[in-house]
């Protein structure tokens, strides 16, 4: 098979597009024909060597890649035979920027028919953090919602799900990035915020980080809430604790519905369900598997939009 190896942390040229043999599955794994792969902005952060948050550098040679979607082609033992020829998605821990991928059976999700592999793969991943971040929001039509990173993979689900309920949302993005938003604010304007303060902002969620982040908490109302969801920027938020507690805001964190593992098996569940009757349509950037390199590259400097996957 083909598959991706980074043997050295650095930029993106270490990733390497290499012959390696087919893996073989354990007893309670199948061998998946993957179809597409997601690239997140995590990886390229732990590819260039920086850890982040929870997540530590993984150990090298490395091939890289934590979510699949594809084809059952093979089993191991203990497995029942009729997995063969299943559609499938994974929730893995490494190995999915290859040809073929291994997973534990209770890693997959049977996908439902119709539903196309690059979207499963988003579903895995970027689906679960919206449901979990809308469920801590509590949106309501009358809300005001401000969506920062409103591009990316998770901005764009969160906006169309707002936009469903029938919040209005502002959504904050750089110049030309596409967005379904009642008003699209550009973050490089360096009075972004002044072109929000006055739209009575009762909600944030906050993917960012950094500046970005502060200036948005501090457009809340009082009463107002926010989650945050990642940093795209590299940092994250100064405490702003004490902003919190002046102006009554409320601040909690996604990953709060994560700590129930059966739970977040629900959320992806819930996720594909809404993939197949049209609730979620994520926007999907593909690359060849051959060139992930260049997809990280664009991931990092900002150059996509939606969700990057990897198709082998």
């Amino acid at each position: 098979m083909r598959a991706i190896v980074l043997t050295a942390f650095g930029p993106a040229e270490n990733l390497s597009y290499v012959h390696m043999d087919d893996p073989e599955p354990a007893a309670g794994q199948v061998r998946i024909d993957v179809k597409a792969v997601p690239v997140q902005l995590l990886e390229t952060r732990l590819r260039a060597g920086i850890p982040l948050g929870l997540h530590p550098l993984p150990r090298l040679p490395q091939v890289p890649g934590g979510s699949v979607a594809g084809v059952v082609e093979a089993v191991g033992p203990q497995v029942d035979e009729t997995w063969i020829g299943t559609r499938v998605a994974a929730s893995i821990d490494e190995g999915g920027n290859a040809e073929l991928a291994l997973a534990d059976t209770s890693q997959l999700y049977v996908l439902p028919e119709g539903v196309d592999f690059a979207d499963a793969t988003v579903m895995l991943s970027t689906g679960p953090t919206t449901l979990a971040i809308l469920e801590l929001a509590a949106l309501g039509p009358e809300d005001v919602v401000l969506v920062t990173a409103a591009s990316g993979a998770i901005g764009g689900l969160l906006t169309q799900r707002a936009r469903r309920i029938g919040a209005t949302v502002i959504g904050l993005a750089s110049r030309g990035k596409p967005v379904n938003a009642d008003l699209v604010v550009d973050y490089t304007d360096p009075d972004w915020a002044e072109q929000v303060r006055d739209r009575g902002v009762t909600v944030v969620l906050e993917g960012v980080g950094g500046a970005t982040a502060e200036a948005a908490l501090g457009l809340l109302v009082p009463g107002g809430r926010a989650v945050s969801f990642g940093a795209a920027s590299g940092e994250f938020a100064r405490s702003v604790r004490d902003d919190i507690t002046h102006q009554s805001l409320f601040e909690t964190s996604w990953m709060e519905v994560f700590a129930d593992p059966e739970g977040s098996r629900e959320l992806v569940s819930r996720s594909l369900a809404a993939l197949a009757d049209g609730s979620f349509t994520p926007a999907i950037q593909p690359f060849p598997l051959a060139d992930a390199a260049e997809a990280h590259e664009a991931l990092e400097a900002r150059r996509t939009s939606g969700q990057v996957v990897l198709i082998p």
